[in-house]
């Protein structure tokens, strides 16, 4: 295997990786040590499929699809494993209201795929600190705080939720 091949490649290969051990996640027990391992890996490579990209100017449609399909894969996982916990760890008011951030999303995404025939994302901050306080959820799901860390996470969804919003209306203000 040449350096060439591995250098244009590696961002993939980390992805693919996440893609694996989501996978394994499905067959290990929800919040069990080994899941959370995996799961903590699984967010690390998150993060540097991205980064390697970027630091090796090696971004591809075809590495930004498979980032895409292995978030999907990852979040139908997170709903399968780590739903019922929230369930029986959060107030019945704070589940409504994921629900609700959860549809509203749907919906923001069914509209701009209506309208611009693309899956549209945006990378804000909101986006970004909503992606680490539900990252966080399978390690302090069971303490005491929970409850109020639902809630500040739902808080800082419906900001992020408000704000891609403005900013969509703002580019089709640009068109």
């Amino acid at each position: 295997m040449n350096n060439s091949w591995l250098k244009q490649n590696s961002a993939n290969i980390i992805t693919s990786t996440r893609i694996i051990g989501t996978f394994v996640m499905l067959f290990l027990p929800s919040l069990s040590l080994p899941f959370l391992v995996v799961y903590a890996y699984t967010g690390f490579t998150d993060v540097l499929d991205g980064f390697v990209a970027r630091k090796l100017k090696v971004q591809s449609e075809f590495g930004g699809k498979l980032d895409s399909a292995s978030d999907l894969f990852f979040y139908v996982t997170m709903m399968l494993k780590i739903f019922p916990y929230l369930v029986k760890y959060l107030p019945a008011f704070i589940m409504m209201t994921i629900y609700c951030i959860f549809g509203f999303r749907m919906i923001l995404y069914l509209l701009v795929w209506m309208y611009r025939r693309k899956i549209v994302s945006s990378h804000s901050y909101y986006n970004k600190a909503t992606g680490v306080l539900v990252y966080l959820v399978p390690f302090l799901i069971k303490t005491s705080v929970f409850p109020y860390y639902g809630g500040l996470s739902c808080g800082v969804a419906i900001l992020a939720a408000a704000h891609d919003v403005r900013l969509l209306i703002a580019e089709g203000h640009e068109e």
